[in-house]
Parts: structure tokens; C-alpha cells; sequence
């Protein structure tokens, strides 16, 4: 549900989503694991240059953590997530702009229930390696943006983003990081700075409907991984 000021050229969102029953990854049926999503979001133009927004959302539900009951081992989900974010825009002639953003997307943490925001059918990343490597749960995000086009059909942007987990784990923990369900398995620190990333994108408009594009991207992973886990992301601690 959308509503749209009269001033700033703002607009206000009210969402709901849904997703019912685990992953194939479980051995049985189940019925009962189900995330639901209620949030808002607001954008408005503060005047030809600045543009502010702002989201929040909460989940609730229930998460399976056992794969082999269809009657047991179910916790109550309740997961938070919040995004704010600025963009100016310089009105020059390479229509140049530069962006902040901070998001938290909550942890699971040693009280009742299960707290690790669910990233459900994500439509965004903050970083390409990153995403690959790491689910969008458990962390706090800064991202820095900025995009210019030199010609009228290239595009360059870049995007550099800061990754801390919101609940640590402790040393020599063994944690599957890619999404709730599956994934590699990693041996982590009691460290809380999981990584960093810088993101190039050139695109070129061919034509109206025909688009090309290179990305290129370095991660460098922070002290939250184990020293031994070098070999696993990469000899020197940077996965290209």
C-alpha cells in the first residue's frame, strides 16, 4: 500500500510478505516453519540535489532448526531489520551522484526464541562477493556510492561497502554463512569486522533494449573469519 505527498515528492510504503514451509534441504514435511514480514518505507526529495529515505521491518514466524521432526524442533522467529539512506545529486554535466546507506539486519543471540533476520527473496545486494559468500543476515552494512556518466551511453558506478556482525560468534566456531539453510561452512573468530568490498560497474546502452556490461569487485575479508581459513577465501585474506 502506497501513499504519495503533496510535499518533497514523498512517498510512504506499507508492505506485507509471506513465505510458508522449509526449504527441500529438510528430510520431512512441515507445515509449521513459516516467516512473515510486516515493514515501511519512506523517500522523499528535500530539494533538487537531496533525497533521504528510510525503511523498517519485523519479522515473525516460526524456523525449523531440526531436520528430522515434523512436530519438533521449531523456534519462534522474531527478526528486525532497518535501511537509512541519503543521495545527492551534483547536476553537473556527468550527472554525477553519491550515496550513504546503513542497514542492520539482526542476529541470532543466546535469548528466547530465534532473532537471525531471514533474507527471504532478496532483490538488493550491498556487495556481489559478498552476497556469494554470505547470506544478508546478522550484520550492520555502511555503503558508500557513487555514479557518473561520462558519455550519454556509459554509465560508471562504484559502490564500497563495510560489513560488521551484529552477534559474534566465538573462536573456532564452525557456521554455515550462506543463508539459513546450506551452504559453505567456515571457521570463525570472536572478532566482529566480517569484511570489506569495492564494486566497479561499467554499463554501456547499446541500443534501447540491449544493454553491456563488466563488473569487477575485490573482497577482503575482515578478522571475523579464522587465521585458518587463509586458503579458504584466498591466500591473502582477498577473494576476487
Amino acid at each position: 500500500v502506497s501513499y504519495a505527498w503533496n510535499a518533497y515528492k514523498g512517498l510512504t510504503d506499507l508492505y506485507f510478505f509471506a513465505s510458508k514451509n522449509a526449504p527441500a534441504v529438510t528430510t520431512v514435511q512441515d507445515k509449521k516453519s513459516s516467516t512473515y514480514v510486516i515493514g515501511t518505507r519512506s523517500q522523499a526529495s528535500l530539494n533538487d540535489h537531496l533525497s533521504l529515505s528510510g525503511e523498517g521491518a519485523y519479522q515473525f514466524g516460526d524456523y525449523r532448526n531440526n531436520a528430522t521432526s515434523a512436530t519438533s524442533g521449531h523456534a519462534h522467529l522474531r527478526a528486525w531489520a532497518a535501511e537509512a539512506g541519503a543521495n545527492y545529486k551534483f547536476l553537473n554535466k556527468l550527472n554525477s551522484q553519491l550515496g550513504l546507506k546503513y542497514a542492520y539486519l539482526s542476529g541470532d543471540s543466546s535469548g528466547k526464541g530465534y532473532n537471525k533476520w531471514d533474507p527471504m527473496f532478496e532483490n538488493q545486494t550491498f556487495g556481489h562477493i559478498a552476497n556469494a559468500l554470505f547470506a544478508q543476515t546478522n550484520m550492520h552494512v555502511i555503503k558508500i556510492a557513487g555514479n557518473l556518466t561520462p558519455l550519454d551511453d556509459i554509465s560508471l558506478d562504484a559502490n564500497y561497502s563495510w560489513y560488521i556482525l551484529d552477534e559474534t560468534y566465538d573462536n573456532n566456531d564452525q557456521v554455515i554463512l550462506n543463508g539459513l539453510f546450506g551452504g559453505r561452512q567456515y571457521n570463525m573468530s570472536d572478532d566482529g569486522f566480517l569484511g570489506q568490498e569495492l564494486d566497479v560497474n561499467l554499463t554501456y546502452d547499446y541500443t534501447e533494449d540491449v544493454q553491456f556490461g563488466l563488473l569487477g569487485g575485490l573482497f577482503i575479508p575482515g578478522d571475523a573469519f579464522a587465521s585458518g581459513e587463509n586458503g579458504t577465501i584466498g591466500n591473502t585474506k582477498t577473494a576476487k
